[in-house]
């Protein structure tokens, strides 16, 4: 039972190094054969812990976490643990008796703070940030994260139910160049090896659609913006304005340019886009 109660709120795909003993107790009452409603009617509190954990390219030093279920309430107590060389705090809750049932912030939380990139993370999460980063390898940088609201489905739901609103911003990045990224800086002639920063970008991720209507980049001291719209079925609906004009000149930080800067439609998906 204890097993089942923290499989039921960790995400899948997390590893988990370590042992940890303690005690559990819990209670639940419930009409004779109907165990769908054991949750609805859980009362148990449980401290979680690990020595190391791995998710997504994400790997966590030693954590203790306190959670508590009263009448299919369950509440993740605040944490804070040492991520990639920074920090990750997380607080949240998940009610039983809804259906599906989301785990949810408690309120706005800054997820992530200097987190340090890794090819893992680049192919499973940001990729859905920013076509730049499908197919990258080699990639390094500094990722921070504020989040208004978060929810991510337990029991009953999809990926499409998964519901991120925050604001996120990289500095440092480098990698190899993508098929993408590599026709940018060719068009604009800007050499590739150069630190790119993504300046701090609200975006929202809803109903399988991560949206954002100006992300502002800068390769070197050369700005690229993108505009639109990610599936998480990894679809394509957006624009990027190039740092070339029409005058052909290279828009740099400031240094004005003759013209406007040139801006193309995006579209198909990720892996071919």
């Amino acid at each position: 039972m204890a097993s089942e109660l923290v499989r039921e709120f960790l995400p899948k795909g997390l590893k988990l190094k370590g042992k940890r003993e303690g005690t559990i107790s819990f209670a639940s009452e419930y009409p004779s054969g109907e165990t769908d409603k054991l949750w609805a009617n859980l009362r148990t509190g449980v401290k979680v812990g690990f020595e190391e954990a791995d998710y997504m390219g994400l790997i966590f030093g030693p954590t203790e976490v306190d959670v508590e279920v009263e009448k299919g309430l369950l509440t993740v107590a605040p944490f804070s643990s040492r991520v990639n060389n920074g920090r990750f705090n997380f607080a949240g809750q998940a009610d039983f008796r809804d259906e599906p049932t989301l785990f949810k912030t408690a309120g706005p939380i800054q997820l992530a703070k200097d987190i340090q990139i890794t090819n893992e993370m680049t192919g499973r999460l940001l990729m859905y940030l920013n076509p730049i980063f499908a197919g990258a390898v080699s990639v390094s940088g500094v990722v921070d994260l504020n989040c208004e609201r978060l929810a991510v489905p337990l029991a009953g739901g999809s990926k499409n139910d998964v519901e991120l609103v925050g604001t996120i911003s990289v500095r440092k990045l480098r990698l190899e160049a993508s098929g993408l990224l590599g026709q940018i800086l060719a068009a604009a002639n800007i050499a590739r090896a150069q630190d790119i920063t993504i300046s701090p970008t609200r975006f929202v991720l809803q109903n399988g659609m991560l949206r954002y209507d100006d992300m502002q980049m800068y390769v070197g001291n050369n700005p690229v913006n993108f505009k639109g719209v990610i599936g998480l079925d990894k679809s394509l609906n957006m624009t990027v304005t190039l740092p070339y004009t029409t005058r052909g000149e290279t828009a740099r930080v400031g240094k004005e340019a003759r013209g406007r800067r040139i801006t193309l439609v995006l579209k198909g998906t990720l892996d071919k886009p």
